[in-house]
């Protein structure tokens, strides 16, 4: 007679074994898709979607200097977007392509620097969409405008979409002068405390941080008085403003993968660390939020609300029309944060490369002076000019040095779209490929700005930050700035870059 424990090692042994076929069989149903198609491909052991993965394994290899970039490839292909500015094109060099799927047990995925490829992809709205369970990656305060689809995306843009318009851009222009100014200020007193040793997180991030806490939530940001690059937390917060944001974005998959309840728990230093972030940023948008709230309730609404005050209108069911379902505190505070990361990360990121890359090159830096100077002469910058000085430096040596600059570090530099349904696409060489549906389509921006066809010859050494020709830069400004500005995850939210220019709306 069977015993209860022989039968549960029976079961458990015939469950374990009938999964293993079936993960086989799928296995095998891919690679005969992908050998189909006339790519090459890989296998992995596992998906960009692995949350334990990007967890646990990720941060090992985007900072183990020892795991070398051809055990990556050679491993796992699409590892290499944790070193995605190191790697550039060499991927697909070495394999020969330009684009390549990746078999895996949780499912396809296809990696691609092809441009003619990509632009299928970002244009055919009903055949490709943004991944949902990947951009989930945002809503660690509540839902997104990112990470939705269908009426909440559309009840989203719908609320978000108008303040994005020429008035909005006319203040950013004046409250960025006026800021960089005062911060600038600050290098002419030859003293320590002007000293930058980070770019990024002591110059960049305070001027954007500053101009998009007072253009998206009417706030100034405290800071000292003797010390204009020094923020000062207000009463109540451990954090600065800057310090509560930059914590939750360098933890944010910490923050999404772990519970708050366990990383308020945690012994672990990190975990404290992303803990507090989430917690500070938190307070910040609520005490912002409630300020709004306040002063809705007492005065009367103004006929062009900034953002936040758009959010909160929202979130009012006496205060929507046409039948609109008011806004939840989640959806305010998701939507508050995404903004501002999707604004303040990437805008201060290809900043900081701009300095670093002129501090390299010091003739490029000694020709951006001249022709700032030719432009813009001795005037005061209040009587710099948004619509006629900007769009003469864009479309001059400062256009190429920023389309140079994201070339080489894209702040976009790799996102995902998603096929709804098996659909074929065209190669760059004219051959159709089919691509099954369900399958993770990883476009590499940062392997798109290094690709020989499309950003100078053989001759070329990657990663030289060299502005080329204006010409040159004009034709290709498109494809870099628009794929990571217009078409990728962020949809709107640089819409800037094109309106400075003259280019409409």
């Amino acid at each position: 007679m069977v015993s209860i424990f022989q039968a549960a090692v029976l079961a458990v042994v015939t469950y374990a074994s009938w999964q293993m076929l079936t993960l086989c069989m799928y296995l095998r149903k891919q690679m005969q898709q992908a050998s189909a198609s006339g790519l090459p491909y890989s296998l992995s052991p596992v998906h960009v979607m692995n949350v334990a993965y990007w967890f646990l394994l990720a941060p090992i290899i985007a900072l183990d200097g020892s795991i070398s970039m051809k055990t990556l490839q050679k491993w796992a292909p699409w590892t290499a977007i944790f070193r995605i500015w190191q790697a550039g094109y060499s991927v697909f060099r070495e394999l020969g392509t330009d684009s390549f799927f990746i078999c895996s047990p949780s499912g396809p995925m296809l990696m691609t620097c092809d441009v003619h490829l990509v632009k299928q992809v970002l244009t055919r709205a009903h055949d490709f969409h943004a991944p949902v369970e990947v951009l989930g990656l945002y809503n660690i305060y509540g839902p997104t405008l990112a990470a939705s689809e269908g009426e909440q995306w559309r009840l989203y843009r719908k609320i978000t979409t108008p303040f994005f318009n020429q008035k909005t851009y006319g203040k950013v222009w004046k409250e960025s002068l006026e800021k960089a100014e005062r911060l600038s200020a600050q290098w002419s007193h030859g003293n320590d405390d002007a000293r930058v040793a980070d770019v990024k997180e002591q110059l960049m991030s305070k001027l954007n941080l500053r101009v998009i806490a007072k253009i998206f939530y009417d706030q100034e940001l405290p800071y000292d008085a003797e010390n204009a690059m020094k923020d000062v937390a207000p009463k109540g917060h451990a954090l600065t403003f800057s310090e509560a944001i930059n914590a939750v974005l360098s933890n944010l998959a910490t923050v999404f993968s772990v519970p708050n309840w366990l990383l308020a728990k945690s012994p672990f230093e990190s975990h404290k660390k992303a803990y507090q972030g989430f917690s500070e940023w938190k307070q910040y948008m609520l005490e912002m939020r409630n300020s709004v709230q306040s002063r809705l309730e007492s005065a009367k609404q103004k006929e062009d609300p900034y953002f936040l005050e758009s959010l909160v209108i929202s979130s009012d069911a006496a205060s929507t029309r046409d039948g609109t379902r008011p806004l939840t505190e989640a959806e305010v505070l998701g939507n508050m944060f995404f903004y501002v990361m999707a604004g303040f990360d990437t805008t201060s990121t290809t900043l900081s490369f701009v300095f670093l890359l002129l501090a390299l090159y010091p003739s490029a830096q000694t020709q951006l002076q001249a022709e700032l100077d030719r432009v813009l002469g001795s005037r005061a910058t209040s009587a710099w000019d948004a619509n006629k000085d900007v769009p003469e430096l864009l479309n001059g040596y400062l256009g190429a040095v920023i389309s140079e600059t994201l070339r080489l570090y894209h702040p976009v530099a790799w996102y995902a779209r998603k096929t709804v349904r098996d659909t074929n696409v065209t190669t760059k060489t004219g051959v159709s490929v089919r691509i099954p549906k369900d399958t993770i389509i990883m476009i590499d921006v940062a392997a798109i700005g290094r690709h020989p066809d499309y950003c100078g010859g053989a001759g070329r050494r990657e990663g030289k930050g060299v502005v080329r020709g204006q010409d040159e830069e004009r034709a290709s400004r498109a494809l870099y700035e628009g794929m990571g500005f217009g078409h990728g995850i962020y949809p709107k939210v640089h819409v800037p870059f094109r309106i400075v220019r003259g280019e409409g709306q």
